[in-house]
């Protein structure tokens, strides 16, 4: 994945208890301690990140009950490439960049 680009995590769970018993999920994209989305009933939750590296995203998935599990996963960022096609006019000597 691209500097910039976006980035969607994904958790699966279930709940033995079903519906009786619903899910939250939280994210934590910089690993800092702080979640970057709280309480969220959806199990994604997407983000960009704007340096390259390693990063690690942590997940947590609760309970109404207060159980929780923390999950921990590794994204690598590759730097962008950008490609871009340029004709040459021979004829005046300049360039045109093509949409």
């Amino acid at each position: 994945m691209g500097e910039s680009s976006p980035v969607t995590v994904t958790v699966t769970a279930s709940d033995v208890a079903g519906a009786n018993d619903p899910l939250s999920y939280e994210f934590d994209f910089d690993n800092n301690g702080s979640w970057d989305v709280t309480d969220s009933i959806t199990a994604s939750a997407t983000t960009t990140f704007a340096t390259v590296g390693d990063k690690i995203v942590k997940a947590r998935i609760k309970d109404k009950d207060g159980g929780f599990t923390d999950y921990m996963s590794t994204v690598t960022v590759a730097q962008s490439t950008l490609v871009g096609s340029y004709g040459f006019s021979e004829g005046t000597g300049t360039t045109t960049a093509d949409a």
